[in-house]
């Protein structure tokens, strides 16, 4: 019982600490993955992704678009701590951060993304792990808008509570490569945290909440984010 207070204060204490940010922006996300084991260690995910955002109406409820998306993955298990992985094709449609009137009507970007990430996983005690993952993004946005080379870096604490339970705790700070965007080379940061739980034997859930200080491209003005997350992931039998 000691640790769920523990991770319950956690939370709190991290949600807290940026109510009293100015430029708030609050969005709900959820995402769902078949994955399906094609060797050893070898597996294919199919993601589908969808993101809602408040407008300016409806300061602390999601009711408006944000993001639809779909991803592929091809990840190489090479150890129990090593990963790497390779997304060949994803397809976001990605709508305007609402900030003032109008935004809501604009219509939705196209981007088209390329993604190679490598993760690390070593133990540190028995049911505690450093959790790493570094990735490379090749972000092809639509007509009118430059193609950008996002770097990508977590770094985080993974708890096994049971055999079922984890939790994480992580930082991840994401950069625009010099040159690709000459709006801003820092992009987002990123501090969450995540509790996952394997509801079946072939079902995983995450439920989480992250805080994004983020540098849009179409603005110089960094403003804060306040997210809840769902991802759901389905395991089909080899």
């Amino acid at each position: 019982m000691s640790r769920w207070k523990s991770l319950l204060v956690i939370a709190i204490g991290i949600a807290t600490a940026h109510n009293s940010l100015a430029q708030k922006h609050y969005n709900a996300w959820l995402r769902g993955t078949i994955s399906t084991p094609v060797a050893t260690q070898i597996k294919i995910d199919n993601e589908g992704q969808y993101r809602r955002q408040n407008g300016l109406e409806n300061s602390y409820f999601p009711g408006k678009h944000l993001m639809f998306s779909y991803r592929s993955w091809v990840h190489y298990q090479r150890n129990k701590e090593l990963k790497y992985s390779v997304s060949p094709f994803a397809y976001f449609s990605n709508y305007r951060i609402i900030k003032g009137k109008g935004d809501d009507t604009i219509e939705p970007t196209p981007e088209v993304r390329f993604t190679a990430a490598v993760e690390w996983q070593p133990g540190i005690r028995k049911q505690l792990a450093l959790a790493s993952r570094s990735a490379i993004e090749y972000r092809a946005l639509g007509s009118g808008h430059t193609d950008i080379v996002r770097l990508r870096s977590r770094l985080g604490l993974r708890y096994s509570l049971s055999r079922k339970l984890e939790a994480d705790f992580f930082e991840e700070l994401l950069f625009n490569f010099p040159g690709t965007n000459a709006c801003c080379f820092w992009d987002q940061g990123r501090v969450g945290v995540d509790l996952g739980c394997r509801v079946l034997p072939d079902l995983k859930c995450n439920l989480g909440y992250m805080h994004i200080t983020r540098s849009p491209m179409v603005s110089k003005d960094i403003f804060y984010e306040q997210n809840i997350y769902l991802n759901l992931t389905y395991k089909l039998a080899h």
